[in-house]
């Protein structure tokens, strides 16, 4: 789905002409003919390909975002169509490591990207090297979610709801009426009542997990700006338990070092040219700074079948009071990551989309296991 059907989807008895004018009213981040070139670069995408599965001969099946399918047993490859949102949210419906994937680009202006990296306007020839066999297999690691706790079973929500939710009432917009997958229903809660405590959680983060506390890739943490929390963790086989307050943290694949993890952990030249003048006594120049910063920044990119996992907390309270113990880090990997939260309005996020409540005495236990992985093909 691009950002032209999404809107257009909100305003159903506009025409074409009047919702084009509704664009150009709605201040989007974006210029309505640049949404719409978009839009129609997509749409000649999907028409392209198509075309190519009807000259192969090939069994195929076209699924919009808007629609829902668990019905993909009958397929050998999955291709997404889009940026790397579209193929993190497709590979949500490969459950194992038995299906492939690919991802395909339809723009060439586009940023660079991690996972959909072949263009559509080579196509044909993608198909004829998949013919072929010319292509490497990149088993790309995911994370395994369990919770424990209560309200685990609640209903998920997309990100965004949650985060419109809360500017409605500050703007006192929001009335009394509920808001579907925020608000639980009182037959809910009693439903939830019977629930084990334990699940395993249906979703594979193949990017991160966010812990959010203001808010892919897991994030955790509070969705009001200004809120902070308390988290107590444990790390691979660890018996410490750290106790720390932050906004928020991440917990990252080696795919998803490129994207939450390196931006929480970019550092400025100016930082680099202020710890040598302390360490060594001696200045360094800008393009020196900029050079030693760049080779930091290649640093956190790692190989997406590394079996581990990336942490990264966002702004740590650092007090005579924070962290306990004062030893722990506030990046690191392991195998196993395991948190308590301690959050009122908090929420844990899957790849930047699905969240779901983490609040107060809610356990999550992340880790990678091989036969999540996701079968990626990269053509050569």
């Amino acid at each position: 789905m691009t950002v032209w059907d999404f809107i257009r989807s909100k305003y159903p008895n506009l025409d074409e002409e009047q919702f084009y004018d509704k664009l150009m009213t709605l201040q989007l981040g974006q210029q309505p003919d640049t949404i719409l070139k978009e839009h129609r670069m997509q749409l000649e995408c999907e028409t392209k390909l198509q075309e190519i599965m009807q000259k192969f001969d090939l069994d195929f099946r076209m699924i919009k975002r808007v629609k829902e399918t668990k019905d993909i047993d009958w397929a050998d490859l999955i291709i997404s169509i889009g940026g790397d949102g579209a193929f993190l949210l497709a590979s949500q419906m490969i459950k194992d490591n038995k299906k492939a994937m690919i991802g395909v680009n339809p723009t060439y202006f586009s940023r660079k990207r991690t996972f959909s990296v072949e263009h559509c306007g080579e196509m044909e020839k993608l198909f004829e090297k998949l013919r072929k066999g010319k292509y490497n297999l990149l088993m790309r690691r995911r994370i395994r979610t369990v919770l424990y706790g209560r309200n685990i079973y609640d209903e998920p929500y997309h990100m965004d709801e949650k985060i419109q939710l809360v500017k409605d009432i500050i703007k006192g917009k929001y009335s009394d009426k509920k808001h579907d997958g925020v608000t639980q229903s009182t037959e809910r809660k009693v439903a939830d009542a019977v629930q084990p405590r334990r699940r395993v959680l249906p979703w594979l983060a193949l990017n991160e997990y966010s812990a959010l506390f203001i808010t892919s890739f897991v994030y955790m943490g509070e969705f009001v700006a200004t809120g902070a929390t308390t988290l107590t963790i444990q790390i691979d086989d660890q018996e410490t338990k750290n106790n720390i307050l932050c906004s928020g943290m991440c917990v990252c694949t080696c795919s998803g070092s490129r994207s939450w993890f390196r931006s929480m952990n970019l550092q400025a030249p100016e930082t680099v040219k202020r710890l040598i003048k302390i360490a060594l006594g001696k200045d360094i120049s800008e393009e020196e700074a900029s050079c030693i910063t760049r080779a930091y920044h290649r640093s956190l990119d790692f190989h997406p079948e590394d079996d581990r996992m990336f942490y990264t907390v966002r702004e740590m309270f650092r007090a005579r009071t924070w962290p306990r113990p004062k030893s722990f880090s506030a990046r690191g990997m392991c195998r196993q990551f395991k948190v308590v939260s301690h959050g009122f309005d908090a929420g844990l996020v899957i790849d930047g989309g699905v969240t779901l409540p983490f609040n107060d005495g809610t356990i999550a236990v992340f880790e990678i296991h091989p036969e999540d992985a996701l079968k990626n093909l990269v053509i050569q």
